[in-house]
């Protein structure tokens, strides 16, 4: 056997108080009562298990652990009591073939054995008792001498519910607090003692009537041997046959108005109206199965009226309708909450989530002819050469890798360059679809965020209009791989892994402001009008394609040509001052250009500004183009023990920085 202690301790952790118990399920301590008041700490738990390395885990019922558990012994006989008798909750099989179910503590529930006649051989396990928890193995003589026992297997996982009082207590409990009989158990004494004559027929009729109550259609098959089993315990039992009649005609017309779904119920075995119940029935009943989804691409909640019917956007009269829905088949849910209803929608969805984008380009099959290289050649009439190849073919195999791999890295944005009616914004709502969105505001406001959600294709119009500032942000936003916030439809803030892909649209050919470098653009200059009609035809297949391409041939999607750079660099946007400071620098000597330059030196030299301070846009604007344009590094060096900040040319070496003597760095200028 092995040692528990381990899984001792998580019982504890878990909140419940624990003691040790021998092989034959006695307590291994003699004080055991007094951790009914307060739990073992970790430390006598230890030693315990050091005294007694092969204890089981006894766990104490009550309020010190929160639990009552009613206890279903067989005992090896037709009276026991079916486990759906009792609502679903946490429950550990027992060797014998019997239940442990564990509910929420209930201080009215006493400690009982065998005193509810509705329930043969079901005790009650509360205050002043304790189980053998799951994992332990007993082994021991039983009454008949034969050695007997086994492990105690958790049967049902889930949530631990509130203990169902109703079925064990009267509506108005005696002074002696008696527990009454329930209508079931009433007609069971009344069947044993009638004889022939005394309306058997009626009787079994009635019993079998209040056995299949609140049963859904699953439980049949369990009902109608129970039903048998009751009826060869009166004295005079019917024959086999009118057995079967009073079955196929009480069982027949309650099975066509039975669900599927096995629902909680009362002693009384009328359904809870709770939440529990709901979700059931969102989730088997073939009416309701599957009439709400959450889609995670469009990260919205959808509804459809029936099987085969399309999706849509889950509105307020859906949730209407659903309600209306169940309040009319169920009878016990005619007044049914709308809210509770709506909370089980919510729910049930989430579980039952779909992806519309990863199923749109999964469920194309790629015809193996190949467009994807070309595509921006046969769309936009550009030059076939590997600079548009490359561009092409990478960004639409990112923007299908966002499709089925969520927050995916992919930061470059396709610029479509060309006159206004050259249908650039067309031909990308042609490839996006619906999911195409075009937009010119500000991308640092959680509105922009929410933009991103449900959308592919995230289209910059009027791009050279952007400020450096929101250029910046931009490229911030675009690196990132998910967003964080808190939707409207929810409470709290979550994270939404990126599924868009970005391209930009303008009627410039000079709109790139950043000085820092501009490699996430991928410039495309469109020559005419774009060839909507062959891209409309051919879009399914270029997604095919390009899903085929990084799913199965694993390939990347940021290897470009080597024009890439040229490219973007013939897109900044010129600045008269950057052109002063080059021309400038350019003039400069060798050993001027190895003595380090500053902005102060730029600002006087370039521009014959002498004396004053530099603002710090200046300074910014200076230091953009020694790095950006010039390609400068700036580098600490020491001068006579001096330590200096310069811009010097990129791959110096430092020892040739350093044998510059001060002089020779003054007279360099």
């Amino acid at each position: 056997m092995k040692n528990l202690y381990s899984k001792a301790l998580q019982y504890a952790v878990s909140g419940y108080s624990i003691i040790p118990l021998k092989k034959d399920k006695k307590p291994a301590i003699t004080s055991w009562l007094d951790f009914q008041k307060e739990p073992a700490t970790e430390e006598i738990i230890e030693g315990w298990w050091l005294s007694h390395p092969e204890a089981n885990i006894g766990i104490i019922t009550g309020k010190i652990s929160g639990i009552t558990v009613v206890d279903i012994d067989v005992k090896g006989d037709d009276k026991a009591v079916a486990l759906s008798t009792f609502p679903e909750t946490f429950t550990v099989a027992t060797p014998s073939g019997g239940y442990h179910l564990y509910y929420q503590y209930d201080p009215e529930i006493k400690q009982t054995a065998n005193t509810y006649p509705q329930f043969p051989h079901v005790d009650i396990r509360n205050d002043g008792g304790y189980v053998v928890a799951a994992g332990s193995k007993t082994s021991y003589l039983g009454k008949d001498g034969e050695k007997t026992g086994g492990e105690y297997k958790i049967f049902r996982k889930g949530e631990i519910m509130p203990f169902p009082r109703d079925l064990f207590l009267t509506e108005k409990a005696t002074s002696k607090k008696k527990v009454s009989k329930t209508k079931l158990g009433q007609k069971l004494e009344q069947l044993r003692e009638l004889k022939d004559g005394d309306g058997r027929n009626n009787a079994m009729c009635s019993l079998l009537g209040t056995m299949l109550r609140g049963q859904p259609k699953t439980h049949y098959p369990e009902v109608r041997d129970a039903f048998y089993a009751i009826a060869e315990t009166v004295k005079n039992p019917l024959p086999r046959n009118e057995l079967e009649a009073i079955w196929n005609s009480i069982g027949g017309r309650a099975f066509e108005e039975a669900t599927m779904v096995d629902l909680m119920v009362n002693h009384k075995q009328e359904p809870y109206v709770n939440l529990e119940n709901i979700k059931k029935i969102l989730m088997e009943d073939p009416d309701f199965k599957n009439r709400v989804v959450f889609d995670t691409f469009l990260q919205t909640y959808l509804y459809r009226s029936g099987e085969g019917v399309a999706y849509e956007e889950l509105h307020d009269t859906h949730e209407i309708t659903i309600t209306r829905e169940i309040s009319v088949k169920y009878s016990g849910f005619a007044m049914v909450a709308p809210d509770k209803v709506r909370m089980a929608i919510m729910e049930v969805a989430r579980k039952h989530p779909v992806d519309a984008a990863a199923d749109y380009v999964r469920g194309i099959e790629w015809d193996k002819v190949a467009r994807l290289d070309k595509w921006l050649v046969n769309t936009y009439g550009v030059e076939e050469n590997e600079y548009h190849r490359s561009v092409g073919s990478n960004w639409f195999k990112g923007m299908a890798k966002r499709m089925l791999v969520p927050g995916c890295k992919f930061d470059y944005v396709l610029v479509l360059e060309g006159p206004q009616g050259s249908k650039k914004s067309t031909s990308l709502g042609v490839l996006g679809g619906a999911w195409h969105v075009e937009t010119t505001g500000s991308p640092d406001s959680k509105d922009f965020l929410m933009l991103l959600q449900g959308n592919l294709i995230i289209e910059f119009s009027e791009g050279e209009t952007l400020s450096r500032g929101e250029i910046k942000q931009l490229k911030a936003l675009i690196t990132t791989q998910s967003d964080k916030f808190r939707a409207p439809y929810e409470r709290h803030v979550q994270t939404h892994p990126r599924r868009c892909v970005f391209a930009m649209t303008t009627n410039q050919t000079e709109y790139l402001k950043d000085e820092t470098g501009n490699r996430r653009w991928l410039p495309v200059a469109t020559v005419g009008e774009a060839n909507i009609e062959w891209l409309r035809t051919n879009r399914d297949q270029l997604f095919a394609e390009a899903a085929y391409r990084v799913e199965v041939l694993n390939e990347t999607t940021h290897e470009f040509s080597d024009d890439v750079m040229l490219e973007q660099a013939k897109r900044q946007v010129s600045d008269p001052n950057e052109d002063r400071i080059v021309e400038w620098y350019v003039g400069l000597t060798d050993i001027q250009k190895n003595a380090g330059v500053t902005a102060d030196m730029v600002n006087s030299g370039a521009f014959l500004h002498i004396g004053g301070k530099l603002t710090k846009k200046d300074q910014m604007d200076i230091t953009g183009v020694l790095r950006g344009i010039l390609k400068l590094e700036k580098k600490q060096v020491t001068v006579q023990g001096q330590r200096y900040m310069r811009w010097f040319p990129s791959g110096m070496a430092e020892e040739e920085m350093e044998s510059m003597t001060t002089h020779e760095a003054k007279m360099a200028f």
